[in-house]
């Protein structure tokens, strides 16, 4: 919980000492193979082969809010790069 009672004449609110972020990370690698398509029984276009690989960490500030970076790349096939940064808040009383 944030504490208020510090500071009152700025109006800035302080973070306990105690406060703590618990940490969570994940990885993992995707691995897809993609068949060519087949239009009367000919063959269209050639078979593909994809890797992936995913890496993030987690940290959940309170019950409630949750930050999230995420990191993934193509390792096989497409060329590419996804990075992202999300923020959850969980709203309602029956959690």
């Amino acid at each position: 919980m944030w504490a208020q009672s510090a500071a009152k004449s700025s109006g800035a609110a302080t973070v306990p000492r105690d406060k703590t972020c618990h940490l969570t990370g994940t990885g993992g690698v995707d691995l897809r193979r993609i068949f060519a398509d087949e239009v009367d029984g000919a063959q269209s276009g050639a078979d593909r082969t994809r890797a992936e690989t995913e890496f993030g960490l987690g940290c959940g500030v309170s019950q409630d809010l949750t930050l999230r970076a995420s990191a993934r790349a193509d390792v096989i096939g497409d060329d590419g790069f996804t990075a992202g940064l999300s923020l959850n808040y969980k709203f309602g009383r029956n959690r």
